[in-house]
């Protein structure tokens, strides 16, 4: 998760050099329940190889006219490196139906730069 959330603020950095991001406190719902403000998501099942560890990473937006697949291909490019690194092999797939998970609560990091953007974890 440092991983992914250090990729994610280098990607957007990056993406929107005018702003500087602004990082708020993780936001705690009960089951998959995103901020009101969120217009675009992508959801990925998560796995470890040699670890066995399982989980739900959400990356979203507030602003619709944001191509989500290609800040996640970024984020991903940034990720290859840092996982190689560590000899970690996860993989992330898509999922494209939410409410196939059974989520029993998740946690929200509010990035603001561009508009709003959320990290999450899903547990």
């Amino acid at each position: 998760m440092e991983a992914l959330h250090s990729a994610f603020i280098d990607e957007l950095n990056e993406r929107f050099v005018s702003g500087k991001p602004c990082l708020g406190l993780p936001m705690k719902q009960n089951g998959f329940l995103p901020p009101e403000n969120v217009r675009k998501i992508i959801i990925l099942r998560t796995e470890i190889q040699g670890v066995h560890e399982q989980g739900i990473v959400f990356l979203s937006t507030s602003d619709a006219s944001i191509n989500l697949d290609q800040v996640w291909g970024g984020v991903l490019t940034r990720l290859s490196f840092e996982f190689s690194r560590r000899g970690i092999i996860p993989e992330l797939t898509p999922i494209e139906n939410a409410s196939a998970l059974a989520i029993q609560r998740s946690i929200w990091i509010p990035i603001e730069i561009h508009g709003q953007w959320y990290l999450g974890i899903g547990i």
